[in-house]
C-alpha cells in the first residue's frame, strides 16, 4: 500500500509556481518588540513572518560582554541544551490551529545569535490572536 503523496505534473507545476510566486512578494510581517533576559542572556523577539504556508518567528540573542563571544566554541553539553530549548518553543492562536515546529536555529557572529523559529501550517486568515511560547519566557502575545 502507498502512503505517499502523489503530485501530479499540473498540480506541481501550480504548486512550485504559488512557491515562487511568495518570495517575490514579502510575507506579512507582525512586529513583536518583546526583550528579556535570563541568566546572562538577552533574548529579542523582533518579528513573526507570515507566510503562505508556514510561520516564522524571528529573533536575536546576544550575552553581556559578548565582544570576544563566540557560540562555536560551545562544547556538546552547552549545544544539546541549545538544541532542546529549540525543541521547547510552540506556537498557538485563538482559533485553535495545530502547528508543529519545522526547523530551528541560531547563528551568529560572536556578538549576537540571529534565531529563528519556524511553524507550520500558515496562520489561518481568521486567528486574531497569536501567542509564543519561548522556553524560559513569559508567553508573548501578537495581535494580527
Amino acid at each position: 500500500m502507498n502512503n505517499h503523496l502523489t503530485v501530479e505534473p499540473s498540480d506541481a507545476d501550480a504548486l512550485h509556481a504559488e512557491l515562487v510566486a511568495a518570495f517575490f512578494h514579502p510575507p506579512r510581517i507582525v512586529v513583536c518588540g518583546f526583550e528579556a533576559s535570563l541568566d546572562d542572556e538577552v533574548i529579542i523577539v523582533s518579528h513573526v513572518e507570515l507566510w503562505p504556508w508556514r510561520t516564522v518567528v524571528r529573533g536575536s540573542l546576544t550575552h553581556p560582554g559578548s565582544i570576544g563571544y563566540d557560540d562555536r566554541t560551545a562544547g556538546p553539553g552547552e549545544m544539546m541544551r541549545r538544541l532542546e530549548w529549540f525543541h521547547e518553543w510552540s506556537l498557538t492562536d485563538d482559533v485553535g490551529t495545530s502547528y508543529h515546529q519545522v526547523e530551528a536555529g541560531r547563528g551568529g557572529d560572536g556578538f549576537c545569535s540571529d534565531v529563528n523559529v519556524a511553524f507550520q501550517p500558515a496562520v489561518p486568515s481568521e486567528a486574531t490572536l497569536l501567542t509564543i511560547a519561548v522556553p524560559g519566557y513569559q508567553d508573548i502575545e501578537v495581535a494580527l
